[in-house]
């Protein structure tokens, strides 16, 4: 932002305000200085990330020594973006393992003795 003039400058204030307007009663202050501004400097960062959308306007106001000022405005919207949550691959479920028996190997022999009746 450049913000100076000629002569006679006093002090510069960024406000805003909502929606689209250039009514004094609407805006509220964001920065104010007295130190004029002869290059392109950022002065304010302006935190709107849990601003809800909507339009707004800011209004650079120079302030002379003689009590008379100069404005400008600009209106625009802010849409913040609110970040995704982040999604977990899922869970994989587990797949219960049922334990076989072993089979049996080899030959099992029986012997069968008869027994006598009476």
């Amino acid at each position: 932002m450049i913000a100076n003039a000629t002569a006679d400058f006093s002090n510069f204030q960024i406000d805003w305000a909502q929606g689209q307007t250039t009514e004094d009663k609407n805006f509220s202050p964001l920065y104010s200085s007295s130190n004029p501004l002869f290059d392109p400097t950022e002065v304010y960062v302006w935190e709107i990330s849990n601003m809800q959308a909507q339009d707004v306007t800011l209004r650079l106001r120079l302030n002379s020594s003689k009590g008379t000022y100069a404005e400008t405005f600009a209106s625009f919207a802010i849409r913040p973006i609110k970040p995704e949550p982040t999604r977990l691959p899922p869970t994989p479920t587990p797949i219960p393992i049922i334990p076989t028996p072993e089979p049996t190997t080899g030959l099992v022999l029986m012997t069968l003795t008869p027994t006598p009746t009476p």
